[in-house]
């Protein structure tokens, strides 16, 4: 065992401060809760709705 760090101690140590410091500075993104979504409803002149589909039927 030797007194002094390696050079891939010292990288290691490196990255992980790195990684630390990022993790401080950056916000937490908010989380979704659930019941967040709401769907637009689907209008006759958009493509999929039940109207158009009628259209097309032979």
């Amino acid at each position: 065992m030797s007194l002094y760090p390696s050079l891939e101690d010292l990288k290691v140590d490196k990255v992980i401060k790195a990684q630390v410091q990022f993790a401080q500075s950056t916000a937490p993104m908010p989380a979704i809760t659930e019941g967040t979504y709401q769907p637009q409803p689907v209008t006759a002149g958009m493509p999929g709705s039940s109207e158009s589909y009628v259209l097309l039927k032979p």
